[in-house]
């Protein structure tokens, strides 16, 4: 699967390892916030959870290096916002640089 990630949608592969390092499910991890995102203690807080209560996401070390990763792609402005994009999305933010 890696490999047709990096073949064709090499824009997605930190999001695939973070995923697969983080146990993230699909909502968590794209309707994640960077406020949510705790790199010192790393540890991301996703506040409602499929069960309806708060889970706390330990990130191993190479979860923290593509959260760094996309952090330094999409700047984090004061510590808001969505953490993931579509290509959509990224496709408009890169027609205005």
């Amino acid at each position: 699967m890696r490999a047709v990630i990096t073949k064709r949608y090499r824009e997605h592969l930190p999001e695939f390892e973070i995923a697969l390092n983080s146990g993230m499910r699909p909502s968590e991890q794209y309707g994640l916030t960077w406020d949510r995102v705790d790199l010192r203690h790393k540890i991301i807080t996703v506040p409602r959870s499929k069960n309806g209560r708060a889970r706390h996401i330990p990130l191993n070390s190479v979860a923290v290096a593509r959260v760094r990763g996309v952090t330094a792609t999409f700047a984090r402005r004061s510590g808001t916002g969505v953490c993931y994009y579509g290509r959509r999305a990224i496709a408009r933010v890169q027609a205005l640089v």
